[in-house]
């Protein structure tokens, strides 16, 4: 018997599972007992993911062909089929001098996760940090949540000389991580000292398929409310109304609608989370440029919970925020936390001896509300909000 996938519109084929593994789109079987199989479809568009396996960095090679066949192996283990599958490495001018961008394919119409969310629409907006999710999940769709990525990369896609474990051929010194969780640096995020080139570490892989539709983007639902990033610096002074009062005039600025029902999400000793404020009942939140951050409003309370499925580094003027953003948050715990301390007083203080808690706006880790690097900052230190519709 003949077995024939055949993709809908808009789907490829990924491969079967059980009895049909390993053969094309037509799979033969003999009918001497029970048989079982499964067809496994994608959409028909290049994906990008984390392994989900690990490599030792100093024995990956200076060519990245092993790099990439782990890329090939991972995809068609998870049934995602394709041809063409680069790492996200680069190494320097003393070996092959291999830039990553160019690697993975510089003219590539743009990426998916293998969710369907998508990622970036083209490599000028993925090193531009025009990022609409974040890379977490792996080829079997797990989301990490948070991680370190080796890649040797800096943001712009070029090697980061000194820190690409000698070009993948030394266990020793050390190596240049990006972190899955931001949409700011998730190539180029910090170095780990230490012989880090000896330890095992995920690594993003790229396909660069031709034929595949380009990947567009987002579009948040007519009933959506939304949430941004300031454009407006604000220093603490004058009160959650204050606040509020930049978050409503940079949405007016702008021209988003409903301007006046925008409210900075800060804790005080009410919640920010609180109905009198922004409502934890109703549509879920979606950036201005229709990235969906939480999957139900109610997952905004608990940012330990890992819920927020994009950073919020978007603001009201339409900026991709490329910066280590400071933003006023309240609290250490979650916005549905009041809060007695860390707060500017209510916000009503700008003294440079009283602190106050704040996030990092290009994280969606739990970070995104309390930065675990500095805690706290003065009151006189201008930073950014995050602006929530009611």
């Amino acid at each position: 018997m003949k077995i024939t996938a055949a993709p809908a519109s808009g789907a490829l084929f990924g491969g079967w599972s059980d009895d049909c593994a390993g053969q094309g789109a037509t799979c033969t079987l003999t009918l001497s007992a029970d048989r079982n199989t499964v067809a496994h479809f994608r959409p028909n568009k290049n994906i990008a993911f984390v392994t989900s396996g690990t490599m030792i960095p100093g024995t990956i090679g200076s060519s990245l062909a092993a790099a990439d066949a782990f890329c090939v192996s991972s995809a068609k283990a998870a049934f995602l089929g394709g041809t063409v599958w680069k790492a996200w490495l680069s190494t320097s001018s003393a070996t092959t001098n291999i830039n990553a961008a160019t690697h993975v394919g510089a003219s590539t119409t743009g990426w998916i996760r293998v969710d369907g969310r998508p990622i970036a629409t083209s490599m000028a907006n993925l090193l531009a940090g025009k990022i609409y999710y974040p890379f977490r999940l792996n080829e079997l769709g797990s989301d990490g949540i948070a991680g370190a990525v080796i890649t040797g990369t800096n943001s712009d896609g070029s090697p980061n000389v000194g820190a690409t474990c000698a070009d993948w051929t030394s266990i020793t010194g050390m190596g240049f991580f990006g972190a899955m969780s931001q949409t700011v640096f998730w190539s180029a995020a910090f170095l780990i000292a230490g012989d880090t080139c000896g330890n095992p570490f995920g690594i993003y892989c790229f396909e660069n398929d031709t034929g595949m539709a380009a990947v567009a983007a987002p579009v948040a639902p007519s009933n959506a409310r939304h949430a941004f990033l300031s454009a407006s610096l604000w220093t603490p002074g004058g009160g959650v109304a204050a606040a509020d009062a930049v978050c409503q005039s940079d949405a007016t600025a702008s021209g988003v609608p409903n301007a006046s029902n925008y409210r900075a999400l800060l804790t005080t000793t009410i919640a920010a989370t609180d109905a009198s404020r922004i409502s934890l009942s109703g549509q879920p939140w979606y950036r201005l440029d229709g990235a969906q951050l939480f999957l139900s409003a109610a997952d905004l309370a608990d940012p330990a919970a890992g819920k927020l499925v994009t950073s919020l580094a978007f603001t009201s003027a339409g900026e991709y925020r490329a910066a280590s953003d400071i933003t006023w948050t309240g609290n250490q715990i979650a916005p549905s936390s009041t809060s007695m301390i860390n707060n500017c007083n209510n916000w009503t203080s700008s003294s440079a001896s009283v602190l106050a808690s704040f996030g990092s706006s290009y994280d969606s880790w739990f970070t995104w509300w309390v930065d675990t690097t500095v805690v706290q900052l003065p009151c006189n230190t201008p930073g950014h909000l995050y602006c929530f519709e009611r």
